[in-house]
Parts: structure tokens; sequence; C-alpha cells
């Protein structure tokens, strides 16, 4: 009789003389068991031996002393593989010892899997649920069906692992598209601005003279951070207001923000900078509005800061704990790269030096044809359009212009078209929307002097500005406004620009 063989059932611990009637006993007696009843029980993961599960201990005690040697932990200087490669007591000699452990199932031994991962989709496989609801294992797998199954987890991994790959070609065109990709990170506003001034000079469309005199007064406002004003025309609200003076229609009025620059891009920011033009314009209202006027003085000593300096002030914002959610999207780091910035970071910087902000969010169109008739009618109160007198055709209130931001761009709302209503309940009827458009190329003007005559209104296509309301087509829609200047309290509260989000569904 084999030494090794033990005289007393594990699982019941009755005893028995030989070793035929023990496998007939547990045959017999315990091949069968009801699993309802085995709800309540463990089994020891190395044998058939079974305890309640109140007799944690009982388990415990009986693993360390059975099977004391398999749970082992072989040493480094031991074999190459785990303490299973040992074959008669004797390290296999066909283990390479700087082979890695072998991988194999706990459940029913299969080897041969590359990495981890196959191995995990295999061992699921063996584990299905039963009536009850509880986790069971099936081991008796023949040949054939480990080797579907191990097909069909091949086919599974490769088809997980060609999904991984699309969602990361994805999600790096979606970090490209918005200025976050790798080769953004290496070309900001300044090495665009250059470059984009050498290829003007090799079309001949610039003089040596103009590219010399463009470069260092570039980098003379960069250095004092302020913006070097290539693209900046603040003539066109003038022009605009005497425009519709002359074009407006009986019964129609119109609502402007006070007076505000139209600010395009410049060859530094092409493609990517309109979040910054669009704080740039509301920045050169508040410099000349009564209302912000000082502190606009102590902030910016009434100049307008260039797209660096606005990225430096942005960061600062975030290390105030303003935006700390939108910190972590662009990974705290806007100087120096073309990153895309929305509402949320132009609130934030408004919100930091002190101004009084809001975020109005409108989610979804609210009308037919993709119309946002919520949003107009927002804009409508903004500019306080129904408290005028019956002579007002063109009022130029004291609020400042709107940010207004979409789906891959921003645009800026200087103020709104109505109609006269004899409807009680919609007094006014929007029919037009005022806005700078950043984006607009037709006044990347670099010598606004020599190309177009500021008192010259024939020059510009002045109702280029005067968009129909059709135009507010997007799904989404965020407007930043300013209000006033903050109180200590309200700093606070615009740490977390979702605190002081309205959202218009």
């Amino acid at each position: 009789m084999d030494e090794s063989w033990c005289d007393s059932c594990l699982i019941c611990g009755q005893r028995y003389f030989s070793e035929d009637e023990m496998t007939k006993h547990i045959e017999l007696d315990h091949a069968t068991c009801n699993r309802e009843n085995d709800i309540d029980k463990s089994k020891c993961p190395f044998c058939t031996y079974v305890v309640s599960n109140k007799d944690e201990n009982k388990m415990e005690t009986h693993v360390m002393d059975v099977h004391k040697e398999e749970m082992r932990t072989p040493k480094k200087d031991e074999c190459g593989a785990s303490s299973g490669s040992e074959v008669n007591g004797e390290c296999s000699n066909n283990v390479d010892s700087s082979q890695s452990e072998v991988l194999s199932c706990p459940v029913c031994q299969l080897t041969g899997f590359d990495n981890v991962d196959k191995l995990t989709f295999h061992t699921e496989s063996h584990f299905i649920d039963n009536e009850q609801g509880h986790m069971s294992v099936k081991s008796d797998y023949t040949q054939d069906e480990l080797l579907a199954i191990k097909l069909q987890e091949q086919e599974r991994f490769e088809l997980q692992a060609s999904r991984d790959v699309a969602e990361n070609l994805y999600f790096e065109e979606l970090r490209s598209k918005y200025g976050m990709g790798k080769e953004h990170q290496r070309t900001g506003f300044r090495n665009q601005a250059f470059k984009n001034m050498d290829k003007q000079v090799g079309r001949a469309s610039s003089s040596c003279f103009d590219y010399y005199s463009d470069k260092f007064n570039m980098l003379e406002k960069l250095e004092m951070g302020i913006d070097d004003g290539m693209t900046i025309r603040s003539d066109v609200h003038g022009l605009l207001k005497t425009h519709l003076e002359k074009t407006v229609k009986p019964g129609t009025r119109t609502w402007l923000a006070s007076s505000t620059h139209f600010i395009g891009r410049g060859p530094g920011d092409s493609g990517w900078g309109c979040g910054y033009r669009n704080i740039q314009m509301i920045i050169s209202n508040l410099n000349e509005n009564c209302d912000y006027k000082d502190l606009m003085k102590k902030k910016f000593d009434g100049n307008i800061p260039s797209i660096p300096k606005l990225q430096e002030l942005i960061e600062s914002a975030w290390s105030e704990g303003f935006d700390a959610r939108g910190r972590e999207q662009l990974e705290s780091k806007v100087v120096g790269t073309r990153k895309w910035i929305g509402a949320t970071e132009a609130f934030a910087f408004l919100a930091s030096i002190g101004l009084h902000c809001r975020i109005i969010d409108f989610p979804r169109p609210s009308g037919p044809k993709q119309s946002h008739p919520l949003l107009l009618n927002w804009i409508i109160q903004y500019f306080d359009c129904e408290n005028i007198s019956d002579s007002d055709r063109i009022i130029v209130t004291s609020k400042p212009p709107l940010y207004l931001q979409h789906e891959g761009h921003s645009r800026s709302i200087i103020g709104i078209q109505c109609e006269d209503s004899s409807n009680q309940k919609f007094k006014l009827i929007p029919v037009k929307i005022l806005i700078f458009d950043p984006g607009d190329s037709k006044f990347q003007l670099k010598n606004k002097g020599k190309k177009v005559k500021k008192s010259s209104q024939g020059s510009m296509n002045l109702n280029r500005f005067i968009k129909p309301i059709s135009c507010l087509n997007k799904d989404q829609y965020q407007i930043v406004c300013v209000e006033g200047i903050a109180t200590q309290q309200r700093l606070q509260q615009q740490k977390n620009p979702d605190s002081v989000c309205e959202k218009f569904q």
C-alpha cells in the first residue's frame, strides 16, 4: 500500500482499511452532493476536503498541515519555473532558468499563454452561473473543447486589442484637433508667428522692411506682455453703429454692447486662438467701461494682454484654485502650447481678476430646426431690451460683450436686433444677432492705415457683422457674461464654475 495514502475520508472523516474502499465510499456518498447543501461550505483549493463556512479555522489548519509544501513560494535561486516544475523531486532540466514563470490555467492546467491577459480570458471561461446565481467551476473539458476555447479566447483578445488601437488613434486625433497633440506642444504662439511671417516674405506678400519691423514690434510687445496690435480694429464698433442708423428698418430696434475693439486672429494663433481673442475683445471693452475702468487700470494698466500673457494668467488662475476640472482636462499646461480653450477657461481667467461672472449653458436646441429661442430671449434680457423709449432705434448699452462658445469655435456677441411685436407676451421678436468673429479672415489687417481707411465705411462690408438668428444652429452653446465686480464671497464661489453655471433645458 502507498505510504502516502490516508485511511480517513477527507470530506467526512470516516476511516477505511483500504484504498479501494475509500474510493468507493467517495464515489457513492460524496459524488452526488446536493449543491444547495454545499452553498454554506468551503472546499479546499488543493483537494476534496470540505468544511462549513462557520469553521474557517479548520480549513486554514488543514491547508497549513496537509498542503504546506504546495503553499511554499519558490526562491529566486531555485528553478526558473514554479514549484510545479519539479519532477520526481528534481528540477526539470528542459526549463531555462532565465525564463519567467510559466503561465498555466489554475483550473485545467493548460499552458502556452503569451501573457497574463490571455490567461485571464481563459480562466474566466471556466466559471459559469448556476441556477442559484452562484459561480461554479467546470473543469472536465475535452481536448477539443479546450482547443475551441483557446481559439475563441485568441479571437476575443485580438478583437479587444484592435478596439484599443482604434480608441487610442481616435483619442490622439481629438488631442491633435484641440491643440493637445505632441506637434502642438512644441509650437506655441511665438514660433508659429515667426514661421508664418517667414512664409509671407517667401511669397513676396510682405516686404523685408515690414517683416523685420513687425518681428521687432512683436518681440518687444511679447516681452512687455501686451498685444502687438497687428489685428486690432478699434473703429469697427463706431462704424457699425453709424451703418445701422442709416439702414435700420421701421419697427426695428438694435441694442449694442458698449465700445468694443474688433480683434482678429494673427500669424501666431491662426487655427486655435479664437478663445483668447474673444477674451481680448472683452478686456478692450472693460478698459473703457466706466464700471470696470479702475479695476482694469490696476490689473493691466489699460492695455490688452498678449495671448502668451493670457496663457500665463489662466495657469495662475488654476494655481489659485479656479476651475480644477478644466485644469485637469488641459493637463495643467497651456503656456507655450496651441491648446484650445473654451468657456470655462475664459470664465476662470475673468473670475480670477476679480470680476463677477456667470456661465449660461444651453445644452440642446429649444426650438424647431436646431433653433435656440431660449438663448435669444436670454440675450434680450441681458441687454435689457424692454427698458426703452418708443423713439430709440439704436441703443448703445453699458453692457460688455458676451463670450459665445460652441463646438470647435467661439465668438463675441456685441448686440441683438429685434422687431416690435403686438404680442403681449413677446413684445420683441429677435431677427438679427451682431457678432465679432475673430476667425473672420477679411479683417486680418496687418496695416490698417494702409489697407483700410478708418474714415471710410465703404471699405468694409459691415453687414458681415450682422448675422441672421438662423446662424445659431449648433447643438449646444455656452455663454460667459461679466456682471460687475465680485465680492470676496463670490470669488470663492466662482472657483467652481459648476456652482455658478445656469442651465436652460
